[in-house]
């Protein structure tokens, strides 16, 4: 598809003399150009290319470039009980004290929309998940708001991540304390798949 020059970028603790990361990114551009004019080049924004850096952030003078971000928000629902353990956390639902659903998710984008639009750029979502065992059909309730959001706002999109994280594995039962491959296909799966069929007409 193209080049994803850096995953998710920080230049915010910088060893003196160092380029930021915008100036290496222009740097890294100019290389590839050298030998390569044809692909696409994905640049993220510092800090760790979160879903609130682009808006902050200064388009490289360059044409043919994919800008690109990761949405695990809210936190507390994607990565819950990865690093402690919590109370099982629903989507949609009362999240740290606020309501999260699709018009959140969609309220909390929004800057990239507008962003994109503003600098006539495109945008391609380069990983989004949730943890396989949150209750019940959370994980799937997510997933499926995000995708169709991604698909409202004309974004292309990658899950995160196939048979790596066994938390985000599709493939895998929804419970944490046994993990293992489901005999059937979890809805997670399902969903995924439906949406992929789209690419082959």
């Amino acid at each position: 598809m193209g080049f994803d020059i850096v995953n998710e970028p920080n230049d915010q603790d910088l060893v003196p003399g160092l380029m930021n990361w915008r100036d290496l990114a222009i740097a890294a551009v100019q290389r590839i150009r050298v030998i390569d004019s044809l692909h696409p080049i994905i640049v993220e924004a510092s800090p760790n290319g979160a879903y609130d850096t682009l808006p902050n952030f200064e388009p490289l003078p360059f044409d043919n470039l994919i800008y690109s971000f990761h949405m695990y928000r809210p936190l507390q629902f994607t990565m819950q009980n990865i690093f402690n353990n919590v109370t099982p956390i629903y989507y949609p639902g009362i999240i740290d004290g606020q309501l999260w659903n699709k018009d959140q998710l969609r309220a909390l984008m929004q800057p990239n929309v507008d962003w994109e639009k503003a600098h006539n750029v495109s945008i391609h979502l380069g990983e989004f998940s949730a943890v396989r065992w949150a209750p019940g059909n959370s994980t799937c309730n997510y997933l499926n708001d995000l995708i169709e959001l991604f698909e409202e706002f004309g974004w292309n999109w990658d899950y995160h991540c196939f048979r790596e994280f066994q938390g985000w594995d599709v493939e895998m039962i929804g419970d944490k304390d046994h993990p293992q491959r489901s005999p059937v296909p979890t809805d997670r799966q399902l969903l995924l798949m439906e949406w992929f069929k789209k690419n082959e007409h």
